[in-house]
């Protein structure tokens, strides 16, 4: 896969993510329930995903560096 495509796909994973980790967060403050251990989980995914990027970035940098 290219570079380009590959960071495009995993930024994409990202959005979904923060998307998801915004809607619990809304859920927390509008229906006043306790929705603390699903918003821990969903920023832990939203972590993963950002090393994931992070990683895909360095290698492209290090292919382009390379050719």
């Amino acid at each position: 896969m290219k570079c380009k495509e590959e960071l495009n796909n995993k930024m994409l994973k990202i959005a979904e993510e923060l998307s998801e980790l915004t809607s619990r967060i809304l859920q927390h403050v509008n229906k006043k329930k306790n929705y603390e251990e699903k918003i821990f989980e969903e920023i832990s995914d939203v972590e993963l995903r950002i090393s994931e990027l992070k990683k895909i970035i360095e290698k492209c940098a290090d292919n382009s560096s390379n050719p």
